[in-house]
């Protein structure tokens, strides 16, 4: 799948804030409009993406799907995981639609090269600014807490 990871470094360890911790983000989780947000244990998943009412800045539009997790053997630990499947597809679809609404009078080159780099501009934008945003959002969340 289509997606990051990674981990952020907690101030402390977690083992005795844990609940603290995961409530903290699920309510933050909830005030970016996050759906099926559902807790495991040490899990949280949630579900985000381009197909949910929100504004195009909402940090979860390039997200399909998310997990958070407090991994028990690293008490200083978060590790989390995005999965973007949903952003190739509204990508892909939005990319076929320029292809195929293109006048026929377009010579050919121009007809696939300008979807593509339509495509490449929709799905690398939108990946790169993830790749900074999220850990961002995740560590102001944090933040708010102290931890």
């Amino acid at each position: 799948p289509f997606g990051f990871e990674g981990r952020i470094l907690i101030n402390g360890d977690t083992s005795e804030r844990r609940d603290k911790i995961l409530s903290h983000m699920k309510w933050a989780l909830n005030e970016v409009r996050a759906t099926s947000i559902s807790q495991t244990g040490t899990s949280i998943t949630f579900r985000g993406g381009v197909m949910r009412p929100v504004s195009n800045w909402n940090v979860l539009v390039p997200v399909s799907s998310g997990l958070i997790e407090l991994l028990p053997s690293e008490p200083k630990m978060l590790y989390y995981k995005f999965s973007c499947g949903e952003l190739l597809f509204a990508a892909t679809f939005l990319a076929m639609m320029l292809g195929f609404g293109m006048p026929s009078s377009n010579r050919m080159p121009e007809r696939l090269i300008v979807p593509i780099v339509e495509w490449f501009a929709l799905v690398a934008c939108n990946y790169f600014i993830a790749i900074f945003r999220l850990p961002a959002f995740i560590r102001k969340t944090l933040e708010a807490i102290g931890a």
